[in-house]
C-alpha cells in the first residue's frame, strides 16, 4: 500500500531544496509528487518497498495520517488526480458520445422516476453504457490507490 509523506521546500533567493526522491535503474522516479498545499506542505506518494535515500539537513520529511479533508485537498490539487480524471472521461467517449451519456442517464431517469418502461433494445443499450462507464471509473479509482488517494 502507497503511503503518504509531506515535506516543505526549502526555499533561499537562489536555490529550492527539494526531497530527495529515490529512482528506478532507469531513471524513472519510485515516488510521485502529488502536490503543495496552501499549508505550505508538499505532499509525496511513497510505494511500499521504497525506501526514501537520506534527505538534506533542510528537509524533514513526515508521515501523514490521510483524514478525508485531507485526502479531498489533495485531489483537489494534484495534477496526477486530474490527469486521471482526464482519461476516464477520454475512455468513455472512445466508445461514447456526451449526447449519448445524456440519453442513457436521461433513460434511467426517466425509467425510476416516472416510471416509464424502456424496450428491450434500450434497456440492453443503457446497460452496456453503464457497465462500461463503471469499468472506466474504477479504472480511475485504481490510479488513485496506487497513489494512496483511494
Amino acid at each position: 500500500m502507497t503511503s503518504i509523506v509531506r515535506y516543505r521546500k526549502h526555499i533561499t533567493a537562489y536555490t529550492i531544496i527539494e526531497l530527495r526522491q529515490p529512482e528506478s535503474e532507469s531513471g524513472d522516479r519510485l515516488t510521485t509528487e502529488l502536490a503543495t498545499l496552501v499549508d505550505g506542505f508538499t505532499y509525496v506518494a511513497v510505494p511500499d518497498g521504497v525506501v526514501l535515500p537520506v534527505q538534506p539537513d533542510e528537509i524533514q520529511p513526515e508521515a501523514v495520517v490521510l483524514t478525508d479533508e485531507l485526502r479531498e485537498q489533495i485531489k483537489h490539487e494534484s495534477p496526477h488526480v486530474r490527469l486521471i480524471n482526464a482519461r476516464v472521461v477520454e475512455k468513455i467517449r472512445q466508445r461514447y458520445s456526451p449526447s449519448d451519456e445524456q440519453k442513457y442517464t436521461a433513460d434511467t431517469i426517466n425509467n425510476s422516476v416516472y416510471g416509464e418502461s424502456l424496450s428491450a433494445s434500450a434497456v440492453a443499450k443503457r446497460d452496456a453504457y453503464m457497465q462500461y462507464r463503471n469499468e472506466c471509473v474504477s479504472w480511475g479509482r485504481e490510479q488513485k490507490a496506487i497513489l494512496g488517494l483511494a
